[in-house]
């Protein structure tokens, strides 16, 4: 059950404990309906919202869609699959008599998760919260489905609410109408998310999103879809066509360019990143932090526990700072995304550090002892300092009762090591 995930071990070998208490707890199934793993809602207040089993051979939430196998049937039938942010959604749902509808679980959308959807649908309707957190979740999203080669769509949702809550105060049947029904096309949504926060009647905001509106535009495979936004955005603020259209070809030629240097850096920087790596060899304690950092950059539940188990324990100062951004980026709501992390810290040395992990190369599918390996290094190295200091006093303590304590101090925490 512990390898499982189901229970967690206490620190100090002080018995187990239950990973999912006060949670309301949803099976999850692979594509076979067979039962691989859990997730756990919080009942009441607390964080995170959702907490998932932890990675095993037999359950990977970069590649399992939550209902998948029960959904399978009318997401065919239909060529459309409704993609929904928690397990919680995808059951209220179903009882409104959407039965197409499958969750990621806990985790942002990964390639993996839309070929799946592509192999079953074309169309995938995006139905997440309408807070900033969602909104910023389907705009991500939005493109990855899209590289995947489906069409995509977003559902509309009233501020405050999310689907649950939806279909509990208004009903099944106006869910099915003016939110399922009433969905948008992506740029029709990329241009409302755009448009957040900013003062349309201040020149430079004004012009700062009709900028960011023309780089979504310059993305669109289709010209006749270029041509009707561009037509909407020199409507509405009374520009000239023409001089839009120029604009947003120039960003598509830069675009181009940017691309293929970027290609040329990333190479170059590999390459650098790799001779970095050869010369400078760290100790075990740190390459542990380092390499927790990292898995936690990507993975929301296993930054909660580790900060469930650990606390403040991270010895490298600027280490444990970094763990206090990535605590606090996840409790606004955010999804794991390094990138957008790196976005959100305001420490430049924080940002390099966050900017090199990275970069670093590990193993995603870490398993549980490789996990307690790394914890306990992190818990050890101060005992062994400690030791290392406590050598040292009794080799120069000139009184025989005080070194033989310190002697037998030192055996207690070697025993504690071992």
């Amino acid at each position: 059950m512990v390898e499982a995930g189901l229970l967690a071990e206490r620190e100090k070998s002080e018995g187990v404990y239950d990973r999912f208490r006060s949670r309301l707890m949803f099976p999850i199934w692979d594509v076979q309906g067979r039962v691989v793993g859990f997730s756990g809602r919080i009942v009441g207040e607390g964080k995170p919202k959702y907490l998932n089993s932890p990675e095993t051979p037999i359950f990977q939430k970069n590649k399992l869609l939550y209902g998948l196998h029960l959904a399978k049937s009318a997401i065919r039938k239909s060529n459309v699959a409704v993609l929904f942010e928690g397990a919680a959604d995808v059951v209220a749902a179903w009882g409104a008599g959407v039965e197409n509808g499958v969750a990621t679980l806990g985790t942002a959308l990964t390639e993996e998760h839309a070929k799946r959807l592509r192999r079953n649908a074309e169309t995938v309707l995006i139905c997440y919260d309408s807070d900033q957190a969602g909104q910023s979740a389907a705009f991500r999203s939005a493109s990855v489905l899209e590289q995947a080669g489906c069409m995509v769509s977003i559902a509309h949702m009233p501020e405050g609410l999310d689907p649950d809550d939806y279909i509990r105060t208004y009903g099944p049947e106006r869910f099915q109408s003016d939110v399922i029904g009433a969905s948008q096309t992506v740029m029709a949504f990329k241009m409302r998310y755009l448009r957040q926060e900013k003062n349309l009647q201040d020149e430079g905001e004004r012009m700062v999103y009709i900028e960011e509106v023309l780089q979504e535009l310059a993305k669109l495979p289709r010209a006749i879809e270029r041509d009707h936004y561009l037509r909407q955005l020199a409507d509405e603020f009374s520009l000239s066509l023409e001089v839009l259209k120029q604009e947003q070809y120039r960003m598509y030629k830069e675009s181009k360019k940017t691309y293929t240097a970027n290609e040329t850096l990333e190479k170059k920087a590999v390459s650098t990143t790799r001779q970095f790596r050869q010369k400078r060899l760290l100790p075990a304690f740190q390459n542990a932090e380092r390499i927790l950092l990292v898995l936690m950059m990507n993975d929301e539940d296993l930054a909660w526990r580790i900060q469930e188990r650990l606390g403040a324990a991270f010895n490298v100062d600027e280490h444990q700072a970094l763990f206090a951004y990535l605590l606090a980026y996840y409790g606004k709501g955010n999804e794991a995304n390094p990138r957008e992390f790196l976005q959100s810290i305001e420490d430049h040395s924080l940002v390099r550090l966050a900017s090199e992990l990275s970069t670093m190369t590990v193993n995603a599918d870490c398993s549980e002892e490789e996990l307690e390996d790394y914890v306990k290094q992190i818990e050890n190295y101060p005992k062994r300092v400690l030791i290392e200091k406590k050598e040292v006093e009794s080799k120069l303590e000139q009184d025989p009762l005080t070194q033989a304590k310190l002697l037998i101090e030192i055996q207690q925490l070697k025993r504690e090591l071992s």
